[in-house]
């Protein structure tokens, strides 16, 4: 890998987005040369690794619904990856807004409301977003309750054998992070993994200005 994963940080960030992602494509192989130019180049920038994951197993987790071939190269994935984290920190940079275009929220409000399931549980919803407006850290706080409200609308719907397939897939996913993680950091990230599953469950878009769905 070279002198540079000789750091720990570096080792640290490397093993793990190694082992996550090795899983995640299904493929045994270790990851190539090119891959470890690319997380050099994502630890080099800062990119947090929690956001790498997040946009690569959504980028995935679309690819297996629609039964397309799975990306097994970090390479095919560093665009979208390095386009949230840009957006992201715009979003939080001061006075962003002074020296940068501003957004298309109109734009971005629209796809994000087009790609809305249709349910019972998420009646209104695409009628909430279209209506939304103001500055985008409030329209994103806007979107993060509506979440929170939609995947709790959903879940109060659950059939008994709608239940049984969620809890199954939970079941299996937290198996696979039992081996890898203390039992502390298991309890902290069951809601967060059930929250996942849960969304994609719904097959609900992240709900944020700066989701692969709203920014598209």
């Amino acid at each position: 890998m070279g002198s540079f994963f000789e750091s720990s940080p570096a080792r640290a960030y490397f093993k793990q987005l190694e082992r996550w992602f090795i899983e995640l494509r299904g493929a045994p192989l270790q990851l190539a040369p090119d891959d470890y130019r690319v997380a050099k180049s994502w630890f080099e920038k800062g990119i947090p690794l929690e956001l790498v994951q997040e946009e690569i197993g959504q980028i995935v987790g679309r690819s297996k619904e629609k039964e397309q071939e799975i990306k097994r190269r970090l390479r095919y994935y560093s665009k979208a990856v390095e386009r949230a984290f840009e957006q992201r920190a715009r979003l939080h940079a001061p006075g962003y807004r002074e020296d940068a275009a501003p957004l298309d929220l109109d734009q971005r409000l629209l796809r994000l409301a087009a790609a809305i399931p249709e349910a019972p549980w998420s009646a209104r919803a695409r009628e909430t977003i279209e209506g939304l407006s103001g500055e985008a850290e409030a329209v994103e706080e806007q979107l993060a309750a509506l979440e929170d409200e939609l995947l709790v609308r959903a879940r109060e719907d659950f059939g008994t054998g709608e239940e049984e397939r969620f809890q199954a897939e939970l079941s299996r996913a937290l198996d696979r992070l039992s081996d890898r993680m203390p039992g502390g950091d298991m309890v902290s990230a069951r809601r967060r993994l059930e929250r996942q599953i849960l969304r994609r469950f719904l097959k609900l878009p992240e709900m944020s200005l700066f989701g692969l769905e709203a920014a598209e």
